[in-house]
């Protein structure tokens, strides 16, 4: 498809998105049942991301409304970013842009200032000189909840950001019910992978204003803005009421994620496919579909909606 053909058609598949995503949600409203996000307060909270943006286009609205409960939050950039697709900038120069943006959010939301690792992009794989870098960063912080990217992604980078959090927690004797809430972003969470939800009401435009932040990235940030959108027809009409959007996590612990993350393995990022355009938003979307249900056996989801 060329360039002409493509301005033509991004408006009207744009709306073709929304109006499948809203109706998938709707249709799922009351068959799960969904808990709302914790009101956490006075916490310190980790938040491990792949790639500067992650940590925003996965739980950003969540994160402003927990800066805002004076809960002390700190992030850690795993990968440095460069393998970016840039017009202009090369590796090193795109790698010096995202640190500068991973700062910028730093101060625009109120967290403690960032980390950064500075593993190769798309490279990132459950090593051991990994964690032994890891590990120390995690326990010097001494977090009470982590955000980790969920294993069901179409990243290879944010599937080995899961596995590295759990050895290094593994080795650092966390408990078994150490918290976790797992984020999604290119293979983002259905309603049936799902058992927390935040509603974006005044966090919506901080968010839309968050991504902005990105310049580095090439990628059109604006469909995970769709997704956010079209989720909260999925939420109970008291959340949906005055929500311009959604965000969905799994609520989950050490033990329960460990359990699931050593059954499927590193590689289960191949089952799923990247959205990366409003031409392939839906059906990128539903990829791995199967596999996301069989997989959230395995992370307790039915046992965390009876309670």
């Amino acid at each position: 498809m060329n360039n002409a053909v493509k301005d033509v058609a991004r408006w009207p598949i744009r709306g073709l998105n929304r109006g499948l995503l809203c109706a998938y949600y709707a249709l799922g409203r009351g068959r799960y049942h969904l808990a709302p996000a914790e009101p956490l307060e006075g916490r310190r909270i980790l938040v491990l991301a792949p790639h500067v943006d992650d940590e925003v286009i996965g739980c950003g609205g969540y994160l402003g409304d927990l800066a805002g409960r004076g809960n002390e939050i700190q992030c850690i950039y795993i990968t440095d970013g460069a393998a970016s697709d840039h017009p202009t900038l090369g590796p090193a120069e795109i790698a010096r842009a995202r640190e500068q943006e991973g700062r910028q959010v730093a101060s625009v939301y109120g967290f403690r200032p960032p980390l950064f690792l500075g593993e190769k992009d798309s490279q990132l794989a459950v090593e051991p000189p990994v964690v032994r870098r890891l590990q120390p960063l995690i326990q010097g912080f001494a977090p009470q909840i982590l955000f980790l990217p969920c294993f069901l992604d179409g990243h290879r980078d944010h599937v080995a950001t899961a596995g590295l959090a759990l050895q290094a927690l593994a080795r650092a004797g966390y408990p078994g019910d150490f918290p976790l809430y797992l984020y999604a972003v290119n293979s983002p969470l259905t309603y049936h992978t799902a058992n927390r939800y935040f509603p974006l009401k005044e966090q919506w435009t901080q968010k839309k204003q968050a991504l902005g932040i990105f310049t580095s990235q090439t990628l059109p940030l604006e469909i995970f803005l769709t997704l956010d959108a079209c989720r909260r027809h999925a939420l109970p009409p008291a959340a949906r009421r005055g929500a311009r959007g959604a965000e969905f996590f799994i609520r989950s612990t050490l033990q329960e994620y460990h359990g699931a993350f050593n059954l499927y393995g590193p590689e289960m990022y191949r089952n799923f496919q990247q959205i990366s355009s409003v031409f392939n938003l839906v059906p990128h979307f539903f990829s791995g579909w199967p596999l996301k249900k069989e997989a959230a056996e395995h992370l307790g989801k039915q046992a965390d909606r009876s309670r």
